[in-house]
């Protein structure tokens, strides 16, 4: 067969293609598809099947000062018989996570560990489930209801967002209210909780420049409960401009009691940013610069300045000159 002969047989299927795509034919096709996958489905539907289905467990009624531990199993898992129809309806309960729980009344439990056996939940999964599906099984077979007696702490509050102040604007120290509160949980809980964060909140904190006040949710995580539900929250933000400190003394650190450091210059200028409110407050004395000896290179006439502390209210920090001279003198060479 020829190149021709190729390109005459294609363009005759494409032709056929067209002419059944736009006739009637393809309805038909279409409707008796649909109309043995509706048979079929239903065929298999009324067949009797085996399944799993998890049901979530809910503890409830706890003893008055305690609450459940973490890590309790959350879920029975029960193997079930039925025919396909009885069963579909809580496929799609699991899917969508709209399955009824089994409650388990914990009142008459005590402290610590309560190993109970899932069999007498069956009859609950039956009622769930319905008549016209069969239990044949649980698992697991047993759980432990682990009841903890109730510890409180206080901790503080923060902010967790990211505060984007509109250009050339600076933000301040957010101010939280109140800035601690109290948690109650199991003690495995609160050990590990140092501070409670608010909900996620970047968007609310974008191009500010002006003061900005608002309510925020508090994110607890799981076992963890307060009374205290929502902080507010107050951030002020304010124009920065560049401070210019003239003269900071340098000093050395870290010289040996046999050695002597000295440096020239002996003073350097500090180059900063600061809020507008802070720019006439901020002076030498609120920088420390040094020369550290661990620095000092012999292969080199020059050693890098330090900013060993610098004012809460400064930042972009930068000191002129960067390097200076130094002598380092031996005294016990001499």
């Amino acid at each position: 067969m020829n190149k021709e002969s190729y390109k005459n047989f294609a363009y005759s299927l494409v032709k056929k293609a067209k002419v059944f795509v736009t006739s009637k034919d393809l309805f038909i096709f279409l409707f008796f598809l649909v109309l043995t996958t509706i048979m079929w489905s239903l065929q298999s539907l009324s067949r009797v099947q085996k399944s799993t289905i998890g049901i979530p467990l809910i503890y409830e009624d706890l003893p008055e000062g305690f609450c459940q531990s973490e890590n309790l199993c959350d879920t029975l898992f029960v193997e079930v018989e039925g025919r396909g129809w009885n069963l579909l309806p809580h496929y799609f309960k699991s899917l969508t996570s709209n399955v009824d729980p089994i409650r388990i009344k914990t009142k008459s439990y005590s402290e610590g560990s309560n190993i109970v056996g899932t069999k007498k939940y069956v009859e609950d999964a039956k009622e769930l489930l319905g008549s016209e599906i069969s239990v044949l099984s649980v698992h697991p077979d047993v759980i432990d209801i682990r009841l903890s007696k109730i510890v409180s702490k206080k901790v503080p509050v923060a902010l967790n967002a990211e505060i984007r102040p509109y250009s050339q604007y600076i933000n301040m120290k957010p101010v939280l209210s109140p800035s601690h509160i109290v948690i109650e949980g199991t003690k495995e809980s609160l050990d590990n909780i140092d501070t409670v964060f608010t909900v996620q909140s970047d968007d609310l904190f974008y191009d500010i420049k002006d003061v900005f006040r608002d309510s925020i949710d508090l994110d607890f995580g799981k076992h963890i409960v307060s009374s205290q539900k929502r902080v507010e929250v107050e951030v002020v933000v304010e124009q920065y401009t560049e401070k210019i400190i003239e003269t900071v003394a340098i000093n050395v650190v870290g010289v040996p009691s046999s050695q002597k450091l000295r440096v020239f210059p002996s003073t350097a200028k500090v180059i900063c940013k600061t809020a507008l409110s802070h720019w006439k407050d901020l002076g030498p004395s609120h920088f420390t610069l040094a020369v550290d000896y661990q620095d000092v290179d012999p292969k080199s006439d020059k050693v890098k300045i330090k900013v060993l502390q610098q004012s809460a209210n400064a930042f972009d920090v930068k000191v002129v000159p960067e390097t200076v001279e130094y002598i380092l003198d031996d005294f016990g060479a001499q």
